[in-house]
């Protein structure tokens, strides 16, 4: 049912690219200079007053060179992005035996324009082209939406996964669109440090969420393509 390619890609892909994503993002905060979106003068990353984009600056604000922070960063993006896409694209085949394929087959299409976002938004430091980043990293959150939306009921649907993993995948899907209020509606992060804190901290928070939530769906679909082996 499973070959060997299909089981490496929905198992392992994943993790490979959540496991890359982490600790090229961890170095990058390593490895950051300092500096914040309104102040030149701190020294190191702010979790809270700087953006996860500001990693992917080659330039600080302060006028320093970032090329370490940005190497990670941005291939971290574009690594990630390229595995996920790939996951999307398969994943569709998992729920082929069931009445779900054709609408997975939607949820996969917004999960693949995603993950182009992704990597979109590492081939676009925000102080070299500002516009196409900001465009690339919200619509990184729009695409994802739709996309998680429709895998969550696809899951829960499913009777290949426990239920668990679909309000999981659910909860995620608020988070996204909660997030996407805040981005939209939320204060304007060069109003002030606390505008800035409430943007940058929320950002940290749907990437957590990304991380658990993807983890967690993996290790659901591990579990039951390793029952149907066995």
């Amino acid at each position: 049912m499973y070959n060997r390619i299909n089981t490496l890609v929905l198992t392992k892909f994943p993790l490979i690219a959540l496991s890359l994503f982490s600790s090229f993002i961890v170095i990058g905060i390593i490895k950051y200079p300092g500096s914040t979106y309104l102040d030149n003068s701190t020294i190191g990353y702010d979790f809270f007053k700087n953006f996860l984009s500001d990693l992917g600056r080659t330039l600080t604000f302060n006028g320093n060179t970032n090329f370490y922070s940005s190497f990670f960063f941005n291939n971290a993006l574009c690594i990630a992005g390229f595995l996920f896409s790939v996951f999307y694209y398969f994943l569709p085949k998992f729920f082929q035996q069931e009445n779900f394929f054709k609408i997975s087959i939607i949820g996969s299409t917004f999960g693949i324009l995603s993950c182009l976002c992704f990597i979109g938004t590492g081939l676009t430091p925000a102080d070299l082209h500002l516009d196409a980043h900001i465009f690339f990293s919200n619509y990184l959150f729009y695409l994802s939406f739709p996309a998680t939306l429709i895998y969550s009921y696809v899951i829960i649907r499913s009777r290949k996964l426990n239920t668990i993993y679909g309000i999981g995948y659910f909860a995620f899907a608020i988070s996204l669109v909660s997030y996407i209020f805040i981005l939209e509606f939320g204060p304007d992060p060069s109003e002030s440090n606390f505008s800035l804190i409430i943007q940058a901290t929320s950002q940290k928070i749907i990437t957590i969420c990304f991380v658990l939530a993807t983890w967690m769906l993996s290790k659901g679909i591990n579990k039951s393509i390793n029952n149907v082996i066995g």
